[in-house]
């Protein structure tokens, strides 16, 4: 049957629209009615159109006509059932928080950045004619899509008053007269959830549409690489051939392939939206949103969570195949206990999303819930030309996303910006730590010189098995401190960029509470008091397992260390090298260097190793007189150790003097040198890797191995902290991951920029 506009009360400005896609019924003609403000406009082209981008009200005049599609029958009701829409080129159809809120801290509902808002535009060259209709939804006598349970749910039929909106966009040419623009567009509407939907949506053709439901979704299909940083402890004994270095593939991605699994699954209960696009290749595009508007005739059991039955099957493998593709070689079975402790960490973490609170919500569904509007969830590129097309799209109208993308030959291909695939690689995507050239291809001769090590937050690093100078295994007791450098290389037609590198102070504790006390201790300054109680709560409960591990990874970024100050060498204003010193020496008094004849910085009191000590003691070594108003210290000289300074030692303390002492006080030296060659690294500019990355491993080398004592990385640390902190540096924690149920480990990342 045809379907018939009019406009106004007479009849003579009607007419028929046949060769209806979905529009057409078997039943009673469609009537609908249109203000008589719009005849006079008929004839004249969209371009000349007044009331543009206004809307225009549409009656349904008939009786209860419906269409049945498939397992899904929709249904016109007499009143008000919609709009027509005029709309110029380049004009947004629809706008959407494009991702969700990346969180700081622990856990999901933390402080938030700001949402992207995302759009849907129309054609650059066509009007959009848009006809929006409110249906009701019912399920088809017989239909086998799972009504109520994992699937759409469907209108009660008790309740045939409630309605869902569907709105189709037709793409004209500007010059189509009004009269047969709409007749294009009624004759083109496309009713959603149905196995011709797709097929009968043209190029430029758009179709939106609301439902309520369960659906089987899911995240983390696709591994992808989001930076690669390079690193390492030292580089002293670096191969220096060009065959022995790597090469770095900084746009390596493990994508969704055809028939892929989600790694991680959940039903979510809601109300959700639709948006669905054909492209001029044939191939088109469905957008899957979480609707802040439920209809009240939608009944949630507020018994049951809202995200429920997770899944999770994140796989070491898909880590390893995403490095191999980065670094040819480097995944061997050496790596395979990092690749797997980083897959357990990534699976705890989500599972840990997904479990419901007592107020029957996850934290996952509380963080959509703080959204204030339409966020997207799942965006796919379909091929309709795939053999298994119809088969998945079938599982896409009962709700199953997760069974459309698990379906061979689908043609769904997920893409990185989803909502919930963006969610995943905030929290779980993997960056991958390299210190080498890249310009060289990577040999499998040289890949024995490195290890992966896995730092927890789901960062590896590739680290050089050379630089075992700055791990201090102290008193033998499960207890590691490791500092390297790393910097992020960035690929941009084909060459490599080389950034200011960041400093990282990994601090691990295993079986040995004491060492794990410290570590609690130093995030007291870590300048996140509204998570430090936390933190320091779950480090202490996870020290008393024995078999557990405690670990916190201190990076600065160069912004962070830019904000370290120091005093010219040989200048009389020492007040910035006198504020470092002082730092160093009360976080050394405060964690103790872990030395037996120096289990604290001072021998007396904290005061007695004030920066005045210091600098009479380092002038006297090198020769110079601490009273002379004209001389000043240099803490880049040692001076000699015996004669009057150990002389002047002895009578300061009243004894003899123990031979640690110049040992901590040329610690402190170290320290504020240290502090002079960050700041300077900071403002280095490094911008090219061949030009200047020899000159990057002269610093790094030189601050490694002069300017840093292994004995006393948690005190620089903490110190470290203090003085960037204190300088106006931010500061983020990541985690803690947690680790396996009877193996609670956890990984605290804190990041200072």
């Amino acid at each position: 049957m045809s379907l018939t506009l009019s406009f106004g009360a007479d009849s003579n400005n009607n007419f028929d629209i046949g060769s209806l896609a979905d529009l057409s019924s078997s039943s009673a003609p469609t009537l609908l009615n249109l203000p008589a403000s719009a005849v006079a406009s008929l004839n004249q082209p969209l371009t000349d159109f007044p009331t543009a981008q206004s809307r225009i009200h549409l009656n349904y005049q008939s009786g209860n006509n419906c269409w049945t599609l498939g397992d899904f029958t929709f249904g016109l009701c007499g009143g008000v059932v919609g709009s027509i829409s005029i709309l110029p080129p380049n004009n947004t159809l629809f706008t959407y928080t494009q991702s969700f809120p990346t969180t700081i801290g622990d856990g999901l509902d933390g402080a938030s950045n700001s949402n992207s808002t995302g759009k849907v535009t129309g054609s650059a060259v066509n009007y959009a004619v848009g006809i929006e209709l409110d249906l009701t939804l019912t399920a088809s006598i017989g239909a086998t899509v799972p009504i109520g349970a994992t699937g759409i749910q469907a209108t009660a039929t008790d309740n045939a008053s409630a309605t869902y909106k569907v709105i189709f966009f037709k793409s004209v040419p500007g010059g189509t007269t009004l009269k047969d623009a709409l007749t294009l567009a009624f004759q083109g509407f496309v009713l959603p959830l149905h196995p011709m939907t797709f097929h009968n949506l043209q190029p430029g053709d758009y179709l939106y549409h609301n439902f309520n439901g369960t659906l089987n979704l899911g995240f983390g299909v696709s591994v992808g690489l989001n930076k690669v940083l390079v690193s390492g402890q030292s580089a002293a004994t670096r191969p220096g051939t060009p065959a022995t270095t790597p090469a770095v593939n900084a746009s390596a991605q493990v994508g969704v392939k055809l028939g892929a699994s989600f790694c991680f699954g959940f039903a979510c209960t809601g109300s959700f939206e639709t948006m669905i696009w054909k492209l001029a290749d044939g191939a088109g595009r469905l957008h899957l949103y979480r609707s802040k508007t439920v209809d009240p005739s939608f009944k949630i059991d507020l018994t049951a969570a809202l995200v429920t039955c997770p899944t999770l099957n994140f796989s070491p493998q898909p880590v390893g195949d995403l490095i191999g593709q980065v670094v040819p070689g480097a995944a061997t079975s050496a790596a395979q206990s990092a690749l797997s402790a980083g897959a357990t960490d990534v699976n705890n973490k989500v599972a840990s999303w997904l479990k419901p609170f007592q107020s029957a919500k996850t934290e996952l569904e509380i963080t959509i819930d703080n959204l204030n509007s339409t966020c997207i969830l799942l965006d796919y590129v379909c091929d309709p030309s795939q053999p298994a097309f119809p088969t998945a799209w079938q599982s896409v109208v009962q709700g199953d996303f997760q069974a459309a993308m698990q379906q061979p030959n689908s043609g769904f291909t997920l893409q990185p910006g989803s909502g919930l695939e963006q969610f995943h690689d905030d929290k779980t995507a993997i960056c991958l730590n390299l210190f080498g050239k890249f310009n060289a291809a990577w040999t499998h001769a040289s890949i024995a010189n490195y290890s992966i090590v896995y730092a927890g937050n789901n960062t590896f690093n590739l680290v050089e098995n050379i630089g075992i100078e700055t791990i201090a295994n102290i008193h033998g007791s499960g207890a590691e401190i490791e500092l390297f450098f790393a910097a992020q290389a960035t690929e941009n037609n084909g060459a490599m960029a080389l950034s200011p590198p960041e400093l990282h102070v990994l601090l691990k504790a295993t079986g040995n509470p004491k060492f794990a006390a410290r570590i609690a201790q130093l995030l007291t300054v870590t300048g996140t008091n509204s998570s430090t109680a936390a933190l320091l709560g779950v480090i202490q409960s996870s020290a008393q397992n024995a078999k557990a591990s405690q670990s916190v990874e201190i990076v600065f970024a160069p912004t962070a260390y830019a904000h370290l100050a120091y005093s010219t060498i040989g200048n009389q204003d020492n007040t910035a090298d006198q504020i470092n010193y002082n730092q160093f020496a009360q976080a050394s008094w405060n964690l103790g260097n872990g030395k037996p004849d120096t289990e604290n910085f001072s021998v007396k009191q904290p005061l007695d190793m004030t920066y005045k000590l210091w600098r009479t003691w380092n002038m006297i070594s090198i020769g110079r007189d601490p009273d002379s108003a004209a001389d000043a210290p240099d803490r880049t000289q040692a001076g000699a150790v015996e004669g009057n300074a150990a002389a002047w030692l002895n009578t300061y303390f009243d004894t003899s003097s123990p031979n640690a002492i110049p040992y901590v006080l040329q610690a402190g030296s170290r320290f504020m040198n240290l502090c002079q060659k960050l700041h300077e690294l900071s403002a280095s500019g490094l911008s090219n890797v061949d030009e200047t990355w020899g000159n990057l491993i002269s610093q790094l080398n030189s601050i490694i191995h002069n300017d840093i004592n292994a004995d006393y990385l948690a005190p620089a640390a903490y110190a470290l902290i203090a003085q960037v902190y204190k300088g106006g540096a931010t500061s983020t924690i990541s985690g803690p991951t947690p680790g396996a149920a009877n193996e609670p480990s956890i990984t605290v990342t804190l990041r200072y920029a």
